[in-house]
């Protein structure tokens, strides 16, 4: 069995978490959404071409299987959605008529063809952004939502964020972390799920977790443990509303208490592809148990390949 170099295997979806030294008013934001929509006035000049391609979308609240035959009137940074306790804006993909929650809003941005971010804007200062295939672009979508909403927050002390002894303490500022990296690889033969199973089984390695009910479940469930100190993070400061920029990139950050001390790389193993998706923990650890993974797998090839 050949594998590919780790370095060579792009993620499918990333979920970004971001901490900031802010609080959002979120009701103060959608009172601001909804003047705009109405008036279709957005105030600040340089985000005035991406609501324009909005405006005609957030008007209205459409229930569509997905966005495509709309995408054409999208260009890059464009917000097709907007959910917040009662109210939403926009093309949602469910007909649900749950309210939105008091605590956070939704928005769901176009990147590219076939290509949204979902997002979570929380009053605290954090959000959580789904569908990212690379920082850069959760990086982007932080810089599109602060034009609409950087007269509307309020500045906090954050111990965190303290820490990490940033330049100035004045400025707002993001920090970006990955929760979740999902990366897809296949194989160039069949597997027989069972064997996968049992030869992970048999490792003698409290690290190494794996299970598989061939009655119940499609693929084989394999976790590799990890004792976590560190994370990889990206820092984006926020120079003034109409101006950005990242000045620290890969800076390890301590791990908040409230997590767990150990996290893990999970193998979904299925006959003819696996998705490896690592939780909370960095490129190099993924790498590592990447390796460790096919490296099993190759040792074992004869008994595991149909």
């Amino acid at each position: 069995m050949e594998f590919n170099n780790f370095n060579v295997l792009i993620p499918s979806t990333i979920t970004v978490n971001v901490e900031s030294n802010i609080n959002f008013d979120l009701k103060n934001i959608i009172v601001y959404f909804k003047h705009i929509i109405k008036n279709n006035n957005c105030v600040n000049k340089n985000c005035y071409y991406q609501f324009k391609n909005t405006q005609n979308i957030l008007n209205k609240q459409l229930v569509e299987k997905d966005c495509s035959k709309y995408e054409n009137s999208f260009t890059p940074g464009t917000i097709v959605y907007i959910r917040y306790n009662d109210f939403w804006s926009g093309i949602k993909t469910s007909k649900t008529d749950k309210l939105g929650f008091n605590n956070q809003i939704s928005f769901k941005i176009f990147i590219n063809k076939g290509y949204y971010i979902n997002i979570m804007m929380f009053e605290n200062g954090r959000l959580k952004m789904a569908g990212c295939k690379n920082n850069n672009d959760s990086v982007f979508v932080m810089a599109i939502l602060w034009q609409y909403v950087n007269e509307r927050t309020k500045q906090i002390i954050n111990p965190f964020l303290d820490s990490l002894k940033l330049p100035s303490d004045k400025t707002p500022v993001f920090v970006f972390t990955n929760e979740m990296m999902n990366i897809p690889f296949r194989f160039s033969r069949t597997l027989n799920k069972v064997k996968v199973n049992t030869i992970f089984n048999n490792i003698k390695d409290g690290n190494i977790l794996s299970y598989y009910e061939p009655t119940g479940q499609h693929c084989v469930n394999i976790k590799l443990l990890n004792d976590v100190k560190n994370r990889t993070a990206i820092i984006l400061c926020i120079l003034s509303p109409n101006n950005f920029v990242v000045f620290i990139k890969d800076v390890l950050c301590k791990i908040k208490k409230q997590e767990f001390d150990r996290t893990g790389t999970s193998f979904m193993v299925f006959p003819n592809n696996v998705i490896m998706s690592g939780n909370g923990i960095d490129f190099e650890i993924l790498k590592n148990d990447y390796n460790k993974f096919t490296k099993i797998l190759q040792k074992n090839a004869s008994d595991i390949v149909l």
